[in-house]
């Protein structure tokens, strides 16, 4: 009996700029690894940002860093109707157009092809895949999803090209639709669709130059401009023995991978029962892994021992989560820390043995309610510390508690257009937030 082929597919991203921060489609390697363990399917990765991909006179043009980090390959193209007007050039990142066709071309005829999507205004890429999918496999069914299909499914049904769209984080109910499509024979126990008992399918991949780990889902917090509470509601924490048996097994397979990526939202709340079981065990069998967070750590919860430990397990870049040094702001957007406190980690960091110029710290600008001289303060503050301001730029999102207000602080049309939720294009925060003014904020930070 012939198996069912499903293709998972990450399509392009389309911006005036991107850069690789150890970016892989996490939530669509889950589902790869939950689809294959059932009857009679073959799964399949086409990852238009796998760098591997590329024919290698291409490869060689793309500049890459340290740890697995680097720049994309990348071409200009036309921008879409609604940004035609902005002086600035519009991109593709990730294979050009006619390797992914080729690509696709190589591959037998998919059952299904399902495709994952990430923010919210680059669903151009989206949209360009489809169709280049359709021009490959026009009899293929094509099933959506990810954080452009949930925050703005109502768009996505509309102009994305997809067949289907499901929303959430829920593989449940991507395993239904294939049931009805008849493509599954029968949806999986809840047991079997927990994300908690799945691995990412890395060997989906050809090369692997670093792995993600997840040891956590959801974010205990709600903070007003954040959307984490409407991709994956609730929040809650993986046994720590069963990351390091995920890592354990993946590093046996690649053994010469030394960089690891957390992808958690809350990675270092309730640390002693999960993070520090975890580390030690790393710190005695993996002692020379590097450890990167490029999503904000909690400071609130770095400890004088968590901060040693995390020492000694190889975390490597530390990204700070301050986003403002207002009392005010910070009640108003989630009470996650103060200034003094932020103070007394840093301290906690240096006596553990980080220099200044490896801790960064994220703060946000031009969010509603914000002013140009607060941001001011903040980078002021941080840099009097000696450590590097990271200016987070606010981009507004469906269904967070500050929509309303973003709404309201702009004359574009937010709710019917997602490329205007992308931060370059928008600001939230008034006049206060000008170009110009943003740009002495960003010259502040840098210098």
């Amino acid at each position: 009996m012939k198996k069912a082929e499903i293709l998972l597919v990450n399509p392009w991203i389309t911006d005036f700029a991107a850069y690789d921060l150890w970016a892989k489609p996490l939530g669509l390697l889950y589902l790869g690894d939950i689809l294959r363990r059932l009857d009679g399917v073959d799964v399949r990765l086409l990852d238009c940002l796998d760098l591997a991909l590329l024919p290698e006179s291409l490869r060689q043009k793309v500049k890459r860093r340290c740890y697995g980090t680097g720049h994309y390959f990348q071409q200009v193209i036309d921008p879409p109707v609604a940004i035609r007007d902005v002086p600035r050039r519009y991109k593709r990142y990730g294979l050009p157009e006619e390797v992914f066709r080729a690509h696709l071309e190589k591959l037998s005829v998919p059952d299904v092809v399902v495709m994952t999507s990430r923010m919210t205004y680059w669903y151009p890429g989206v949209q360009r895949a489809i169709r280049v999918i359709r021009e490959v496999f026009p009899a293929t069914v094509i099933i959506l999803g990810g954080i452009y299909a949930t925050l703005c499914a109502d768009h996505a049904r509309l102009y994305a090209g997809a067949d289907h769209v499901v929303t959430g984080a829920d593989p449940g109910e991507l395993c239904r639709m294939l049931k009805k499509l008849d493509i599954i024979s029968m949806v999986p126990a809840p047991r079997e669709l927990d994300l908690f008992n799945a691995s990412p399918a890395w060997d989906l991949y050809r090369e692997h130059d670093f792995l993600v780990l997840l040891t956590s889902l959801g974010c205990p917090y709600r903070c007003p401009y954040c959307a984490s509470s409407r991709l994956y509601p609730g929040y809650r924490r993986r046994p720590p023995e069963q990351v390091f048996a995920e890592l354990e097994f993946w590093l046996s397979r690649y053994p010469q991978v030394g960089d690891i990526a957390f992808y958690d939202d809350a990675l270092l709340l309730q640390a002693e029962s999960s993070l520090v079981p975890f580390l030690k065990r790393v710190i005695n069998y993996f002692p020379s892994l590097r450890f990167h967070t490029p999503n904000g750590l909690h400071v609130n919860a770095i400890t004088p021992e968590l901060a040693r430990m995390m020492k000694a397990a190889g975390f490597t870049t530390i990204r700070l989560s301050l986003e403002t040094t207002s009392e005010m702001l910070q009640e108003q957007w989630g009470g996650k820390t103060v200034k003094k406190r932020f103070e007394q980690t840093i301290a906690d960091l240096m006596a553990a043995g980080y220099p200044p110029e490896q801790l960064d710290v994220y703060l946000l600008v031009g969010v509603p309610g914000q002013s140009w001289q607060q941001v001011k303060e903040d980078v002021e503050f941080v840099k009097s510390l000696g450590l590097h301001p990271r200016l987070t730029e606010y981009s507004p999102l469906p269904g967070t508690a500050l929509w309303p207000a973003a709404c309201e602080s702009t004359n574009v049309d937010l709710p019917g257009e997602p490329l205007f939720h992308n931060n370059t294009l928008v600001s939230c925060g008034g006049s206060d937030f000008s170009p110009d003014r943003l740009n002495q904020l960003k010259h502040l930070a840098r210098s």
